[in-house]
């Protein structure tokens, strides 16, 4: 039998206490595979071309959640950026990167 997630207390408590004003949150995700949620994944995946994801569980069988930013600074970005998996159509990761570089340069 398949044990459904459940959102966290902690974020219960938050939502009522915000007056259920938060439109939006972050929610974590893995590998269904290997369980990494990082651009380590080809590292760790042996099937790394697929990137099959789920949500990050706790061990309490909780789903790792977060309230959403709004605003972004440049290191932000590219925290966010380094943490993602390279799962698009350049499949250079340094030209990847210089791109993203120039994006950021251009526009912040």
């Amino acid at each position: 039998m398949t044990k459904v997630a459940k959102i966290p207390e902690s974020f219960v408590k938050a939502y009522v206490k915000a007056n259920g004003e938060i439109d939006e949150v972050n929610v974590e995700y893995c590998c269904q595979r290997c369980g990494v949620s990082n651009n380590k994944h080809k590292m760790s995946c042996k099937d790394s071309h697929l990137w099959i994801q789920v949500p990050k569980l706790r061990d309490d069988n909780t789903v790792i959640i977060y309230q959403a930013k709004t605003t972004y600074s440049r290191e932000d970005l590219k925290k966010l950026w380094d943490n993602h998996p390279r799962v698009d159509y350049i499949t250079d990761t340094k030209l990847s990167d210089l791109l993203f570089e120039k994006w950021i340069k251009e526009n912040l």
